[in-house]
C-alpha cells in the first residue's frame, strides 16, 4: 500500500508570516490617532470659513446693503388749514431754507372770498420726514399727508450701462474716423459718431435727473384757512361786478335796436313797397259793400 506524503509545513509559514504583516500595516494606518480628527473632519469648518469670506467678497451685497443702496424718488403731497395764508406761506419758506432745499413755486389767491395757498418744495431726502414734521406745527390742522416712493435702481443700472456702451462705441468711431480714406467714409463715420454723442448726451441727461431726484424730495402743499377765520355775511357777493354785468346787458340790448334800425332802414325799398300793398288790400277788403237799390211800391 502506498503512504500519502506528508504536507511540506516548512514551507507554508513564509506565506503566512507575509499575510500577517500586510494586515496589520494596513490596521495601523487606518486606525484614528487620539485627538486628531481625520483629513476631510478637520477640513470641513476650515472649507466653510473659505466658502463665507469668498461670498462676502464677490460683489454681491447682503440683502441689508442692497436695501440701502437703492435709489428710490420720494414725495409727500399734504394739505393745511390755517388761519393766516401769506404767514404760514412765508414761514414754509424759512423752513425750507433751515433744511438746505428751495421753493419751486408758491401762490396765493382768493378764491370766493378765501384765500388759498399753494406751494412745491424740494429738500433733501435725508430730512424729508424732519421738514414734514416742521410744516405740520405751522398748521391749524393736517388733514392730507400722502407720501409716495418709487425706486428707481433697475433704471439707473440701465441707463448707466447703456452710457458705458455708447463711449465704447463712440471710441471706436474715433477709431474708424482716423483710417477713413475717402470723404464719403468720413461723412458716414461723422454722421454715426454725432448720432452716438447725441444718444450720451441725453442719457447722461436721465442719469443726472435720477440722481437729482433722489438726493432732493419733493414736497406738495395746498393751504387754506380755517371755516373761523372766514368772513361772515357777504359770501363772496361783488356788488361792483353785477353793476358792470347790468349796465354792460344795457348796453348791448341798445346795440341790437340800434342794428336792427340800421338794417330795416337799408332794406326798405324791398319790404316797404310790399308792406304798403298789403296794407292797401287789408284797407279794400275791410270796406263795406253798397246793398242794392230796392223797386218802389206800386
Amino acid at each position: 500500500m502506498h503512504s500519502v506524503p506528508f504536507p511540506r509545513i516548512h514551507l507554508l509559514v513564509p506565506t503566512f508570516a507575509a499575510l500577517l504583516f500586510a494586515l496589520l500595516i494596513t490596521g495601523c494606518a487606518s486606525a484614528p490617532v487620539p485627538g486628531k480628527s481625520s483629513g476631510p473632519q478637520a477640513s470641513s469648518p476650515s472649507g466653510q470659513g473659505d466658502r463665507s469670506a469668498s461670498a462676502g467678497q464677490s460683489g454681491q451685497p447682503s440683502p441689508d446693503q442692497s436695501s440701502s443702496d437703492r435709489m428710490v424718488i420720494r414725495t409727500v403731497s399734504m394739505s393745511l388749514v390755517v388761519a393766516d395764508v401769506d404767514a404760514v406761506l412765508a414761514n414754509i419758506t424759512k423752513v425750507v431754507a433751515d433744511v438746505q432745499g428751495y421753493v419751486v413755486s408758491s401762490e396765493s389767491t382768493e378764491s370766493n372770498g378765501n384765500r388759498v395757498g399753494r406751494a412745491t418744495l424740494r429738500v433733501p431726502s435725508a430730512r424729508l420726514d424732519k421738514t414734514v414734521d416742521l410744516i405740520k406745527g405751522l398748521a391749524q390742522q393736517v388733514p392730507r399727508v400722502t407720501t409716495n416712493a418709487k425706486d428707481v435702481t433697475e433704471e439707473y443700472v440701465d441707463q448707466d450701462a447703456r452710457l458705458r456702451n455708447l463711449r465704447a462705441s463712440e471710441a471706436q468711431y474715433l477709431e474708424i474716423m482716423k483710417s477713413a480714406q475717402t470723404i464719403e467714409q468720413t461723412l458716414a463715420v461723422q454722421k454715426s459718431l454725432t448720432e452716438v454723442r447725441d444718444q450720451i448726451e441725453r442719457t447722461q441727461g436721465r442719469l443726472q435727473y435720477l440722481q437729482r431726484s433722489v438726493e432732493m424730495a419733493t414736497i406738495s402743499i395746498e393751504i387754506t384757512t380755517s371755516a373761523a377765520t372766514q368772513p361772515i355775511g357777504t359770501s363772496g357777493y361783488n356788488l361792483l361786478g353785477n353793476v358792470r354785468q347790468a349796465a354792460q346787458a344795457l348796453v348791448d340790448v341798445l346795440l341790437f335796436i340800434l342794428t336792427l334800425a340800421i338794417w330795416l332802414l337799408v332794406l326798405s325799398p324791398v319790404w316797404l313797397p310790399t308792406y304798403l300793398l298789403f296794407r292797401r288790400w287789408r284797407r279794400n277788403r275791410a270796406k263795406p259793400r253798397s246793398a242794392p237799390p230796392t223797386a218802389p211800391a206800386g
